[in-house]
């Protein structure tokens, strides 16, 4: 018994510290988008910040999901930094691909 709550403590964890790397991931991309009208100067580093923490938090997600499962405990947690961390890396790719369209739309005209 005491080996099941441990495991199910260390994957309610894993889940709070994906959903909280994938929120801060969502965060940095919306400044990453308003400070790129600015200064790319100020807006790539914020971009390459959200990179880091989607990623982070689909890692953590994965790792919570695993614990939980194994656990026999509450998935929602886990799940929900996973899927939020997969939104945002989908979004951020989805941008990379709109600029470079849009980039290359440009050079041949």
């Amino acid at each position: 018994m005491q080996n099941n709550t441990r495991s199910s403590n260390l994957s309610q964890f894993f889940g709070i510290i994906s959903l909280i790397s994938s929120l801060l991931a969502g965060f940095f991309l919306v400044i990453s988008c308003i400070t790129s009208i600015i200064s790319l100067v100020i807006g790539i580093p914020f971009g390459i910040l959200a990179i880091f923490m989607a990623v982070l938090g689909i890692i953590f997600g994965n790792i919570g999901v695993s614990q939980a499962k194994k656990g026999n405990s509450s998935l929602l947690v886990p799940k929900t930094g996973l899927l939020f961390g997969t939104i945002v890396v989908s979004v951020i790719f989805l941008g990379f691909f709109v600029i470079l369209v849009m980039m290359s739309y440009a050079i041949l005209r």
